[in-house]
């Protein structure tokens, strides 16, 4: 049914999370034996998602990521003005929205460190849900960003990105992100870390071009999309010229196309992954 849809679980099957429409919008919602399907954009409980600030994600919301425990929410939803914000959620804060850094309502407030310039969305949490992961517009671009309650949103994306970036994975305690990155006319699968920086995993020898020496086989767009809870490992597409392939990254071995012989053209990798039980 597309007016509902649960797309999130905790790792014990216990907490699910998705979005649900009343007719109007579609809310964003956490589902327990105990509470049963509960809007998480209604902080009051009154079946009215009003415009107050506790109540300010009054348009269309998706869930993106859920805590392994359950008790962290995050994806993106509307404002009034029907711009979409990355939000957090846990039962304490409630929805909280990431752009908003000095928490007065207004993203882009003179003088404060809020440069979201447009949309911005949550797709990644660590295992504690600390630590979220998305993209935001800013200069008409996405970058990917990482967020905690002392640094707010923060922009990872390397020097090398000239174009688009989004941060899609996390491991379990937030350090490392991966994701893919523009380079000229070309996606890059990204590793990131506080001392690495952003990393193009498909540039082997780290010159800066992506040209089959060193192994260095995935000359076309590439994306992270799943990683080891401790951020070691990497899944993810790339193609190779003529198809797209399945890899996997570390760092002693490089990308590694660990495509089938029994496949023909890979076009999207499906793994059912969570971030670090």
């Amino acid at each position: 049914d597309c007016y509902r849809t649960a797309n999130q679980v905790n790792s014990d099957g216990s907490g699910l999370g998705g979005h649900a429409s009343n007719g109007i919008n579609y809310h964003p919602f956490r589902w327990d034996a105990a509470n049963g399907m509960v809007n998480i954009a209604d902080a009051n409980g009154d079946g009215v998602v009003d415009g107050t600030a506790s109540e300010w994600a009054t348009g269309f919301a998706s869930v993106r990521a859920m805590s392994p425990d359950g008790s962290v929410i995050a994806g993106n939803v509307q404002d009034a003005s029907r711009q979409n914000r990355a939000f957090r959620w846990d039962a304490t804060t409630g929805m909280v929205n990431l752009a908003d850094t000095d928490g007065d309502g207004v993203v882009g407030t003179p003088g404060s460190s809020e440069w979201v310039a447009g949309d911005s969305r949550a797709s990644s949490i660590s295992s504690d849900g600390s630590v979220i992961g998305g993209f935001a517009v800013y200069d008409s671009k996405l970058h990917a960003f990482r967020w905690d309650a002392t640094n707010g949103m923060v922009r990872i994306a390397g020097g090398w990105a000239t174009g688009n970036s989004q941060a899609e994975v996390m491991s379990s305690d937030g350090s490392v992100i991966g994701g893919y990155a523009h380079e000229g006319n070309y996606k890059r699968a990204f590793r990131w870390d506080a001392t690495n920086g952003m990393v193009n995993i498909a540039d082997t020898d780290g010159d800066g071009v992506v040209d089959r020496a060193f192994g260095e086989w995935a000359t076309g767009d590439s994306e992270a999309q799943v990683m080891s809870s401790d951020g070691s490992v990497i899944g993810g597409i790339a193609d190779d010229g003529p198809s797209s392939r399945i890899f996997r990254w570390d760092a002693t071995n490089g990308m590694v196309d660990i495509t089938g012989d029994w496949t023909l053209v890979i076009t999207m990798l499906k793994l059912c992954h969570q971030t670090a039980q």
